[in-house]
């Protein structure tokens, strides 16, 4: 196959005619005015013929012309059901028979002799299909030779007749010309220029590549033109990473990364779109690094990390950056062996891919930085319930065990473990930390304290997942030796910062000592980013302790050889005392238990990601993303529900007690703007807002008692719920300060409505179950949940009934100007009346008005 690929003639020809030099796949002179045939084919049409050429285009122009059925027919591809039937066996067994297969030839050499006439069928609306069919039996032709080579003499004499091509490369050569910008971003001419990749050779891809990489951001950026980049480099990623082509991908792909740092603001949108506009760009960046604006490039989307994770795509963003591989590095065994298969790629071990460690080296950046990013969050994207977010994690920690980055693993486990009580409540997080246990990387010492960890915190949920974690391990081999002979700069004790849309990393102190590097470049631009440790203590021994005693006795006096330190630790008096500190401390954890695990801790235990979706909860309670209810905690029997932090719907005082201060603020400020504030007002505004607190959640249990539910939801939740009314009262009161009385009835009454559906839809939940149980009459539960929702109305308004000032915040710097030019103005009237005396008057009027 690799002799048959390389008989190609590809040395460009002059035209006898008028000496224009033409490219060597050119059939004709390309020259304007000049149709002279190249010197070294033969033409299997005579030029002469030209009704034959109508014909033939005629027949592609027109949808399933029963003449090209049956010739396609006759190579082993016949249409059924509007679609090309058979396959590469079929199209083998077809040229067999070389007698079966010539009127598919003589319709191809049309195409492939007249580049007008497959112009003209391409940008056809039922031509172009045609001509992709055309292709498709041409590729199956193809891949029948290399798989059966004695079929191969069918097609002799076209090749002979063709610079030694056979009829698919034949015609995409006398397609190339067409392909461009405005071809592969058309309506029609996108389908064609993608059923040209399916089996090209690397050269042929090469080729069509360098057609396009001028103008490749564009085309991927266009919404059809995206296609054929994406298809493209799906193409070359599995067929030219052999040594022979390698260079030539790689240069291709640096084209179109040079591209992107041109233009940064192009990198958003690819970004935004994982589905197509993404892909190309990261096989490019793949097989481009570590070339000079590809290495540049993984700096620039680093920073982007964070931004794409909080996006509501940025899950399946991020999980295509995670898997762009160096190939030919571990982790590319799949796509090695699809190379090796691949008959259009030559197939065999040419066709292996070239690893290049200083690539994968940028790649294993990116892919820390993703574990920065997601540090301190893992609990919240394992437990969210999206398999999108638990798809990410795992490729995640795939990735990290790829490239041994043990220290990562390491904080990632710990960060899983701590919170192992609400991981293992998932299945997802069961198998994630199954597997994340089972790397052959870790050692089996840190893989015993982790499981000690988890036992600590999940109790007996630990003894399944150790028994399959050791099952596991038994089975995993003996730890690779290094691939790297560094870690990653960006380590969990680094430090991450973004500047000019870059991402710079300072690596720890350790690190910086041995040279750390982003990439093979320095991870810091200078001294100013480094952080100075003006002291570094000494090694611990064995207790850990070595260290601090030693630089606390380098400035102490000596008592007979021992210091004052030694002499107070051995005596018995010291050690009575520390005994006494220690049944002391034991004494107030016993007192203040309540507080660290009772309902109120329950109630406290949020996170950054549930306060954020909380708070877009209550304004938005009408949105259908929202179930309000509750997931049951199935390893805890003291708890029946899962607490705020892994569940949204889960009441919180949090919340609550934060909006109460903020709110206790904000009245606070209204009489500052009103110049009536006193040190009272802070205290009757708490008091009086602990005081409504305490009213409403009255009111509710009056509500449920009512319903005979009472038990239906606890004290606790009560106080939560009635206290979310802090929040809407604190917008209201904003609102009007920011924008005057009509923005701030409108603000109440929106703020009315939100709490009056968030908390019928929080509150049928619980109180329907129980009063179906009971048997209680549902129009009556109906009417209780009617009246406590209209209970808002008056709640929310009295509770944000302030005096609000003349002059709103906004408008202050106006108010100002116009009282310092009443100011002047009054001056100059009496200035101009001569009533010196009164410029007191007209300053105190100024100030008023000011």
């Amino acid at each position: 196959a690799a002799a048959m690929y390389a008989s190609f003639d590809r040395s460009s020809w002059t035209c006898p005619r008028c000496s224009e030099l033409n490219p060597w796949y050119a059939p004709v002179c390309v020259a304007r005015g000049c149709d002279t045939d190249d010197p070294s084919r033969k033409r299997r049409i005579s030029k002469s013929s030209h009704t034959m050429v109508f014909d033939t285009v005629e027949r592609i122009k027109e949808k399933w012309h029963p003449q090209l059925n049956k010739a396609l027919a006759d190579a082993g591809a016949p249409y059924a059901d509007g679609r090309l039937g058979g396959d590469v066996k079929s199209a083998a067994r077809a040229m067999a028979r070389q007698q079966n297969v010539d009127p598919l030839l003589k319709v191809l050499a049309v195409l492939a002799e007249s580049p007008a006439a497959m112009a003209e069928c391409c940008t056809h609306p039922f031509g172009n299909y045609t001509v992709q069919e055309l292709l498709e039996a041409a590729g199956r032709m193809r891949v029948a030779t290399v798989n059966h080579p004695t079929t191969a003499a069918c097609l002799s004499a076209f090749r002979a007749d063709n610079r030694g091509m056979d009829p698919l490369a034949a015609m995409l050569y006398s397609a190339l010309p067409l392909v461009g910008k405005a071809y592969a971003t058309s309506a029609v001419g996108t389908y064609v220029v993608q059923k040209l990749t399916d089996y090209a050779t690397p050269d042929e891809l090469c080729d069509i590549a360098e057609r396009l990489i001028d103008d490749g951001l564009s085309i991927m950026l266009d919404n059809s033109g995206v296609y054929v980049m994406k298809r493209l480099f799906e193409r070359i990623a599995q067929r030219c990473m052999g040594q022979q082509h390698r260079a030539r991908a790689a240069q291709l792909s640096e084209t179109l990364c040079a591209a992107v740092c041109e233009v940064p603001e192009s990198l958003h949108p690819v970004l935004g779109a994982p589905e197509l506009k993404l892909p190309p760009l990261c096989n490019a960046l793949a097989m481009a690094v570590p070339l000079p604006h590809a290495a540049a490039l993984v700096p620039r989307i680093c920073a982007r990390v964070g931004s794409l994770l909080r996006g509501k795509l940025g899950p399946v963003s991020v999980q295509l950056l995670l898997a762009a591989r160096s190939p030919g590095w571990p982790g590319d065994a799949a796509a090695q062996a699809a190379r090796r298969e691949d008959p259009c790629g030559l197939g065999g071990a040419a066709a292996e891919a070239v690893p290049d460690a200083r690539g994968a080296e940028l790649l294993r950046d990116l892919v820390c930085v993703v574990a920065s990013e997601m540090q301190g969050e893992m609990v919240s994207w394992v437990t969210s319930g999206d398999p999108r977010c638990v798809q990410l994690c795992s490729l995640l920690l795939e990735r990290l065990a790829e490239d041994q980055e043990t220290a990562w693993l390491d904080e990632l486990t710990k960060e899983l473990a701590e919170n192992a009580d609400q991981v293992l409540c998932h299945a997802e997080g069961e198998r994630l930390l199954t597997r994340l246990l089972s790397f052959d990387v870790l050692e089996t010492g840190r893989v015993d304290e982790h499981l000690m960890l988890i036992g600590m915190t999940a109790g007996d949920l630990v003894h399944p997942l150790a028994d399959a974690v050791y099952v596991a391990r038994a089975s995993v081999p003996a730890p690779p030796p290094r691939r790297h002979p560094e870690p990653s700069p960006a380590q969990p004790d680094a430090r991450l910062f973004i500047k000019d849309n870059v991402m710079h990393i300072v690596p720890s102190q350790q690190q910086q000592q041995h040279g750390a590097m982003f990439g093979g470049q320095p991870a810091y631009a200078g001294q100013q980013y480094q952080q100075q440790v003006p002291f570094m203590p000494g090694p611990p021994d064995s207790s850990g302790q070595q260290g601090a005693q030693g630089d606390a006795q380098m400035f102490m006096p000596t008592i007979g050889g021992m210091s004052p330190l030694n002499l107070i630790a051995g005596s018995t008096l010291f050690q009575g005392g520390q005994t006494w500190g220690q049944q002391y401390v034991q004494k107030v954890q016993q007192r203040m238990s309540w507080l660290s695990g009772g309902p109120l801790s329950f109630h406290f235990n949020v996170s950054n990601m549930y306060v954020v979706n909380k708070i877009f909860m209550l304004f938005a309670p009408f949105l259908r993303r929202w179930t309000y209810s509750r997931q049951p905690d199935q390893s805890n029997q003291h708890a029946h529900f899962l607490p705020p932090k892994a569940d949204v719907n889960s009441p919180d005082l949090y919340i609550p007690t934060m909006a109460l201060w903020t709110y206790v603020v904000g009245i606070c400020f209204t009489h500052l703007l009103g110049h009536s504030y006193k040190p009272e007002v802070m205290y009757a505004a708490a008091w009086s807002g602990c005081w409504s607190w305490g009213v409403n959640a009255l009111v509710m249990y009056v509500v449920l008692r009512a319903m005979s539910l009472p038990s239906s939801v606890p004290w606790m939740e009560l106080l939560s719920y009635t206290g979310y009314s802090y929040v809407y009262a604190c917008v209201i009161v904003g609102t009007g300060v920011l924008f005057g009385r009509t923005a701030y009835y409108v603000s109440w009454l929106y703020c009315a409505m939100c709490m009056a559906i968030f908390l019928v839809s929080t509150l049928k939940r619980a109180v329907f179950q129980e009063a179906r149980n009971l048997g209680h009459d549902m129009s009556r539960v109906n009417y209780m949940l009617l009246a406590l929702a209209l209970w808002q109305l008056p709640y929310l308004f009295w509770l944000s009934n302030v005096k609000l000032p003349e002059v709103t915040l906004l408008s202050l710097p106006a108010a100002a100007a116009a009282g310092g030019a009443a100011r002047v103005a009054a001056r100059a009237a009496m200035d101009a009346t001569g009533k010196g005396g009164g410029n007191a008057v007209a300053d105190s009027l100024a100030g008023d008005r000011l």
